[in-house]
C-alpha cells in the first residue's frame, strides 16, 4: 500500500496546481469574489452524506478495513451541515430562489461536479474493503486540497464579519487529515498493508480515476468563477 499512498501524494501535487486553486488563493482578489463559486460545491458536499451512509458503510462486515471505514463515515457524517451553515452566512440564500438553485445544480455547466460522487459510488460498489480504503484515501486527499484553499478567503471573511464559519475555515482543515478519520495511526496501518499484484493494479486505476474526476470538477468551478468575475459573495454580518 505504501506505493499507492505515494501515488496519491504525487497526484495531489499535480491537483494543487489547478487554476481554480490559484484563483481562490490569489490575495489580490477580494475574499468575497474568490468564494463566488461556493454554490458549485453543493452536489459535492451534500452527496457525501449519502456516499458515507450507503456506499462506504457496511455495518454487517467483520473485515478490519471495513470497520475502519465505518468509523470514518460516522466521523465525517455532518460536514454537509457545515456547508449549509456557510452557504447561508456567505449570503447566497439572498441571490437564488429554490427553483433557480435546482436548475443551477443540475445544469450542464456542473455536470462533472454533480457526477463526482455518483462515479465514486459506482467505483466503490462491490470493492474489497482494502480497495475501498484506497477510494477514501484518494478522496480525502482531494478534499484536503479543496478545503485548504477555501479556508484562506473563508478565514478573512469570518474575521471581518465576526460570524462562525465551519466549512471554509481552518477548523474544517483541522479535521481533514487526508486520511480516513477516527482510527489511530491509520497512515502507519495502511503503509504496513500488503496488496497483491492484482490489488495494486486496481488501486492505481482507482487513484487515477478519482483524481481525473476531481480535476474535471475543479474545472467546472474554474469556468463558473471565470464567468462570474467581478461578482461577490454577500456575507452576513453580526
Amino acid at each position: 500500500m505504501k506505493a499507492i499512498l505515494q501515488l496519491i501524494q504525487d497526484k495531489r501535487r499535480e491537483f494543487e496546481e489547478l487554476p481554480y486553486f490559484k484563483f481562490v488563493q490569489d490575495e489580490t482578489i477580494s475574499p468575497e469574489e474568490r468564494l463566488i463559486a461556493y454554490p458549485c460545491i453543493a452536489a459535492f458536499a451534500l452527496n457525501f452524506r449519502d456516499l458515507n451512509r450507503y456506499d462506504y458503510r457496511d455495518e454487517t462486515s467483520s473485515d478490519r478495513f471495513q470497520k475502519i471505514i465505518n468509523i470514518h463515515t460516522q466521523e465525517d457524517a455532518r460536514h454537509w451541515e457545515w456547508f449549509l451553515n456557510d452557504f447561508e452566512k456567505l449570503g447566497f440564500d439572498k441571490t437564488m430562489r429554490f427553483s433557480e438553485t435546482l436548475r443551477f445544480i443540475w445544469s450542464d455547466n456542473l455536470l462533472h461536479a454533480r457526477r463526482l460522487c455518483h462515479n465514486i459510488a459506482i467505483l466503490s460498489h462491490g470493492l474489497d474493503p482494502v480497495l475501498k480504503m484506497v477510494v477514501i484515501e484518494a478522496m480525502e486527499t482531494v478534499g484536503l486540497v479543496v478545503f485548504r484553499a477555501l479556508a484562506k478567503p473563508g478565514e478573512q471573511i469570518a474575521k471581518a464579519t465576526r460570524q462562525k464559519y465551519m466549512y471554509v475555515t481552518d477548523s474544517h482543515v483541522a479535521v481533514e487529515t487526508g486520511h480516513a478519520v477516527g482510527t489511530e495511526n491509520i497512515e502507519a496501518i495502511l503503509k504496513q498493508t500488503e496488496l497483491s499484484s492484482e490489488q495494486r493494479e486496481k488501486a492505481v486505476e482507482i487513484v487515477d480515476k478519482v483524481f481525473r474526476w476531481s480535476t474535471d470538477t475543479m474545472r467546472d468551478f474554474e469556468q463558473y468563477a471565470k464567468a462570474h468575475r467581478g461578482e461577490k459573495a454577500q456575507p452576513l454580518t453580526v
